[in-house]
């Protein structure tokens, strides 16, 4: 399954200005489901343990009761999912979500993912938005054309140009669901497909996790260091009279520490020469 892109500060979800925003509070990013199905194939391509012959995306969508932004959506999603079978991953589906509007488990009935709108005060009345249409001629031929391409873009900044608003069912704290929508404005931001964007944001995104793993790797050989430190100081802080007889024994325990302090670094070194050879490349800190 995969919506859009979540942004996080201080613990949470971060609703900013400069990104376009379904009604459930995602981030539009179609260049996310590229990197995903780029990131599974990678992962598990060479794994002789897996079973996995191919991937389905059995979820993807807009909430959009407006439906300015979902034929774009579709469009540009479909084009991330084309260009990562293009480069050898396995996809053998994609499943749009939804039909028509459903209760969403975390937000109720107030986005509206529906390619049909339900209306209801009117008896569960159903009519059919314009990207039914849309897709059902994709599914029909098989294929996205360039002026499909084209004027799903140019209805989303017609709203844009126009100054238009659209449902919002986020709270402020990005997290908390509303049951009334509020009105929020259309983003200027391109957020169509882009396979050199989605590829230089996986490699930020590498990078950002391998210097997590050096951190986490770096704090736990320190602690463990420190550890070894208090013990074997304080085995030499036991022996009475050390000062004036038991030099040997000192001797003994400080080149025991700087050993075990060696051997761990030099361990810790040898398994991230990799990184560290790509931090010099860079020239970057690790």
């Amino acid at each position: 399954n995969y919506y859009g892109k979540e942004i996080t500060r201080g613990g949470s979800i971060a609703i900013r200005d400069d990104e376009e925003y379904s009604e459930s509070g995602r981030v539009v990013y179609p260049a996310g489901l590229y990197s995903l199905l780029k990131d599974f194939d990678e992962r598990y391509r060479d794994d002789e343990t897996s079973t996995i012959q191919s991937y389905i995306v059995t979820e993807n969508g807009i909430s959009d009761a407006s439906d300015v932004m979902r034929p774009a959506y579709i469009v540009e999603h479909l084009l991330a999912v084309a260009r990562a079978v293009d480069e050898g991953v396995p996809v053998s589906g994609y499943l749009h979500w939804t039909i028509s509007d459903n209760w969403e488990w975390a937000d109720g009935y107030c986005p509206k993912f529906g390619l049909v709108d339900v209306d209801r005060a009117d008896n569960l009345r159903r009519h059919r938005r314009p990207s039914f249409a849309l897709f059902r001629d994709i599914v029909a031929k098989r294929r996205v054309t360039v002026p499909q391409r084209e004027d799903a873009w140019a209805q989303v900044q017609a709203a844009v140009a126009a100054g238009a608003t659209h449902r919002f069912c986020r709270a402020d704290d990005g997290q908390s669901s509303l049951d009334a929508a509020i009105e929020r404005p259309f983003s200027d931001k391109d957020w169509r497909f882009s396979a050199a964007e989605a590829e230089v944001d996986r490699q930020k995104e590498a990078r950002s996790q391998t210097q997590k793993h050096t951190s986490a790797v770096t704090d736990s050989v320190a602690e463990v260091t420190s550890t070894i430190n208090q013990t074997i100081w304080g085995m030499w802080d036991s022996i009475p009279g050390q000062d004036e007889v038991n030099a040997g024994v000192y001797n003994t325990l400080n080149d025991t520490m700087l050993g075990l302090g060696h051997a761990i670094w030099g361990n810790w070194l040898d398994s991230n020469e990799e990184v560290l050879e790509a931090a010099v490349v860079e020239g970057r800190e690790v």
